[in-house]
């Protein structure tokens, strides 16, 4: 399967429910970032409440511009976020191949 973009290409704040459901892994890109500007990947729970995404060193899962793309662990629904940015930016996923 290909790039899915997520959100739109813009400049507003925007967010996109993400379903891993079908995937072993994905990789989340964000395009666009500048500066200090940033997007974020949240876990939703079964009851619908969010919990941060953080990697083996509990490092919350943020996308910068000097590291654009996470890769996460198919199965949950993730709610990915990008606040407004300077110039037009968007959040893609792409599936990935289990490492096994």
């Amino acid at each position: 399967m290909a790039t899915m973009q997520l959100t739109a290409t813009d400049t507003a704040a925007n967010s996109a429910i993400l379903s891993s459901a079908n995937y072993a892994r994905v990789l989340v890109t964000a395009s666009g970032l500048a500066g200090a500007e940033t997007a974020t990947v949240q876990m939703i729970q079964p009851d619908g409440s969010l919990t941060a995404v953080v990697n083996d060193d509990n490092v919350a899962a943020v996308m910068t511009v000097a590291l654009p793309s996470v890769i996460l662990a198919g199965g949950p629904d993730y709610l990915v976020s990008k606040g407004a940015t300077a110039g037009a930016g968007s959040i893609s996923m792409s599936p990935m191949p289990h490492p096994n």
